[in-house]
């Protein structure tokens, strides 16, 4: 395992140390992952892979302000992968919820219009991008907006799909009291020792590691390195 690989694979492995009930874990983590962010790719487009689980994290221990302001740093999504809209709609529904509705109905629309008509009705990415559209066409008004709201959500797209509990703190009633909205995951949280386990074993020892095989610590640049150009 590659260092960049273990420095992903911790970041997404933080929503599920939070749920798992591993609070000081997570955010232990998280430290790591926001030093090797930097180290590896530069400062580069990944950061925005790196926010979103930050953002889930802090959603799951209840730290509203603390996901904003994680939210608040994804400004754009990876060039390679342009229809990873993901961080983009992860962004919009915690700005929405905050109550920045003409930023999140920017960043609505521009999940819509990347979406439309490319990935089809059963992508549920371009399902919420419709949904926090057509709650905030209610909220300025339009009567419209919530049988709009209602038909959308007979037809949830995709049932387990994780950012639907977003809708559980959106200002519009028709979404926060959706059977969408109060859905639990799939699959109950591992407990938090195998998680741990896991991540000791197969994570941990990668942080810092560069490919001549030396160790430094999490976010120190390695010495003869080059970084591939896609990834500057």
């Amino acid at each position: 395992m590659g260092r960049a690989e273990a420095a992903f694979l911790l970041s997404t492995a933080l929503p599920l140390l939070a749920a798992s009930g591993g609070r000081d874990q997570a955010l232990l983590q998280s430290l790591r992952v926001a030093a090797e962010q930097s180290a590896i790719w530069l400062g580069g487009d990944h950061v925005s892979d790196f926010a979103v689980d930050q953002v889930r994290m802090y959603q799951f221990l209840g730290s509203h302000a603390e996901a904003l302001a994680a939210a608040r740093a994804i400004q754009r999504v990876d060039p390679v992968r342009r229809l990873d809209v993901e961080p983009l709609l992860t962004r919009a529904w915690v700005e929405f919820n905050d109550g920045d509705h003409q930023a999140a109905g920017e960043l609505f629309e521009g999940v819509r219009a990347t979406l439309e008509g490319r990935t089809g009705a059963v992508d549920p990415r371009l399902w919420l991008a419709r949904a926090g559209l057509a709650c905030l066409r209610e909220l300025a008004g339009d009567a419209s907006a919530i049988e709009a709201q209602r038909e959308l959500l007979g037809a949830v797209v995709s049932p387990d799909f994780e950012e639907y509990t977003s809708l559980a703190r959106s200002p519009c009633s028709a979404l926060a009291g959706s059977a969408a909205a109060q859905r639990p995951p799939a699959q109950a949280p591992p407990p938090l020792a195998a998680v741990m386990g896991l991540l000791e074993r197969h994570v941990l020892p990668n942080i810092g590691r560069c490919p001549d095989g030396s160790k430094v610590d999490a976010g120190a640049r390695c010495t003869r390195t080059v970084v591939p150009a896609n990834l500057r």
